[in-house]
C-alpha cells in the first residue's frame, strides 16, 4: 500500500484520539484517587497512590500526544505530500516513537509483574491493606496502559512500513527490508 493523504489523516486522527483517551483516562485515575484518598479503607487508600502517579503522567502525556503531531500533520497532508519531509523527519520520528513504545511496554511489564506480585503477596493480610491495594491498582491501571501501548505500536509499524513503501516508489531506498 502506498501512503495517501487518507492514510496520513487516519494515522494522525488515531494519535490525537489516543491523546485524547489517555487525558481522559488520567483525569478520570486523578479524580477516583480522590476519592480513594477520602476513604477510611486502606485498600482504597493504597490503591489512590498509583492511580494519582500514573493519572498525572497519563495527562501529561496525552497532552503533549494530542498536541504534538498538528504541525507535522500540515507538513505531510500538503498537495504534493512532500517527500523531503516524509524521509527526513517523519521517517526518523516514527522509527524513534515505535522503539520508545518498545520501551515503555518493556518498563509497564515489569510494573504489571511488580503488582501482581504484590498483590498476591497481600492479598490475604489484613495488616497490609494498602499495600495489595497499591499492587492491585498498579497492575490494572498499568495493564490498561500497555494495550494503549500494544495498539499504538501496531498502528506505527503499519504507518512506516506503508511510509517505507511509499519512499520506495519514489526512489529511496533501504538496506533492511521494508515491512
Amino acid at each position: 500500500m502506498i501512503i495517501t493523504q487518507s492514510n496520513i489523516q487516519a494515522y494522525f486522527r488515531a494519535e490525537k484520539t489516543k491523546g485524547l483517551f489517555f487525558m481522559v483516562f488520567g483525569i478520570a485515575g486523578a479524580i477516583a484517587a480522590l476519592l480513594f484518598f477520602m476513604s477510611k479503607s486502606w485498600l482504597f487508600q493504597g490503591m489512590a497512590v498509583p492511580m494519582t502517579l500514573i493519572g498525572i503522567s497519563q495527562l501529561i502525556m496525552g497532552y503533549a500526544i494530542y498536541s504534538g503531531n498538528d504541525k507535522l500533520a500540515k507538513e505531510l497532508d500538503g498537495e504534493e505530500m512532500n517527500i523531503a519531509v516524509m524521509k527526513e523527519k517523519e521517517l526518523p520520528r516514527l522509527e524513534r516513537e515505535i522503539r520508545t513504545v518498545g520501551v515503555y511496554q518493556k518498563v509497564e511489564l515489569a510494573f504489571i509483574a511488580v503488582g501482581l506480585i504484590m498483590a498476591v503477596a497481600f492479598r490475604s493480610d489484613e495488616n497490609r491493606e494498602f499495600l495489595y491495594g497499591f499492587g492491585l491498582a498498579l497492575a490494572v491501571y498499568v495493564f490498561a496502559m500497555f494495550i494503549g501501548d500494544y495498539m499504538t505500536e501496531r498502528r506505527g509499524r503499519a504507518y512506516l512500513s506503508n511510509l517505507k513503501k511509499h519512499l520506495h516508489t519514489n526512489g529511496f531506498f533501504f538496506t533492511e527490508p521494508i515491512g
